[in-house]
């Protein structure tokens, strides 16, 4: 919400960044520097500054707001960068816990540097020694050469071994999501597949028919995206609604005899129900008699239409068409003038349909008569 009253921006102000920007504009070194105690002093005023990186907040917000920290943003949470980030967070994380228990150790248990190190060592070299023995601590690992002796330094090391053993943990998690949220779309369809594989366990279908619906599931289940396109369309605005519209139904159906003259924002309601199917070859789509569906539109593969049935004694002379790209069927049963298909449809290879199913299809024209009768 943008905000332009004065008074109301003021008082915002007041309540938020004013006490934290007041505290830090104040030089701190230059008010104590004639104190007698200034150590002292030298030390609280620090406790002052870490309230700058409070105010770093802030501008990274004033940042963000931004339509350059925007795109930063976009490409540091969606880009593989964000993995890299990732891991070089729980790295940073991980050497920040062991250089607190390193400086706490001399604090807590100085004892296990006085048994372990040797007189007239630097600080650096028994920063090290700590820094090992946090480090090994932390990881889990525990080498054993750096062992508590009394009460106190067995307290510090059982607190470490907890924070150490939480911490852990928190990693093993946090690299398990990264390396999962490498693709989506792929863990999704995995855990679907998993789920449908579980279905037909569970059923117990004859063999045939499992292969069947498996293959049929493998395909539909590739072929779509993690999230449902109706599950984002149906939160756009009327105006996105139109034109992503027109880049979520297929040519094959925008240039159908059938829509032509449809305006975008009727086309608008086909995109929640329209659903892509495949035939695998020698599939039989519609046969006749049967209660019909919906509509069948071709966006790849060859069909085989035939008028004559099976059974029939005495044969008609009307010999199958052939069905490829663009071609479609079960516009009668779409528009509610047949109820049954009046001939069968075979794939002679594997074809993939868009489906336009005529109940759902019904419900979303039954209030636009003038659009029905355009068709």
């Amino acid at each position: 919400e943008e905000v332009k009253d004065a008074k109301r921006v003021a008082l915002h102000y007041a309540r938020t960044w004013l006490i934290v920007d007041v505290v830090t504009a104040i030089p701190f070194e230059y008010v104590i520097a004639g104190s007698g105690d200034r150590v002292k002093l030298l030390k609280g005023s620090k406790v002052f500054k870490v309230l700058k990186l409070v105010r770093a907040i802030k501008f990274l917000k004033i940042i963000q707001a931004t339509e350059v920290g925007s795109r930063v943003e976009d490409i540091l949470l969606l880009s593989s960068i964000s993995r890299i980030l990732e891991g070089l967070r729980i790295f940073l994380s991980c050497c920040l816990l062991g250089h607190l228990l390193a400086c706490l150790m001399p604090i807590l248990a100085s004892g296990f540097l006085d048994r372990y190190s040797y007189d007239g060592e630097p600080v650096s070299s028994r920063y090290i020694t700590t820094l090992y023995w946090a480090m090994t601590t932390v990881t889990t690992v525990g080498y054993g050469d750096i062992t508590p002796q009394n009460d106190d330094e067995k307290m510090f090391t059982m607190f470490s071994m907890i924070v150490g053993g939480a911490f852990y943990g928190y990693v093993v998690g946090n690299i398990s999501v990264i390396l999962a949220s490498r693709d989506v779309n792929r863990q999704a369809h995995k855990q679907r597949l998993h789920l449908i594989h579980a279905w037909l366990h569970h059923h117990r279908f004859p063999l045939p028919l499992r292969t069947r619906l498996w293959i049929y599931y493998k395909t539909l289940v590739k072929n779509k995206a993690a999230l449902d396109d109706s599950a984002i369309f149906n939160e756009l605005s009327p105006e996105l609604r139109q034109d992503v519209a027109q880049y979520l139904v297929p040519l094959e159906l925008l240039n159908h005899l059938l829509f032509q003259n449809v305006p975008s924002s009727a086309i608008v309601r086909l995109v929640p129900i329209l659903q892509q199917i495949t035939a695998q070859p020698e599939e039989r789509i519609t046969s006749i008699g049967s209660i019909g569906s919906g509509m069948f539109v071709i966006l790849d593969g060859i069909a085989i239409m035939d008028h004559n049935a099976e059974d029939a004694h005495i044969r008609l002379s009307r010999a199958p068409e052939v069905l490829r790209v663009g071609d479609s069927f079960g516009e009668e049963i779409l528009l509610g003038i047949e109820k049954e298909y009046s001939y069968s449809v075979a794939a002679t290879s594997k074809v993939v349909m868009l489906f336009v199913p005529a109940d759902l299809f019904m419900e979303r024209f039954a209030n636009l008569p003038e659009i029905l009768n355009v068709m």
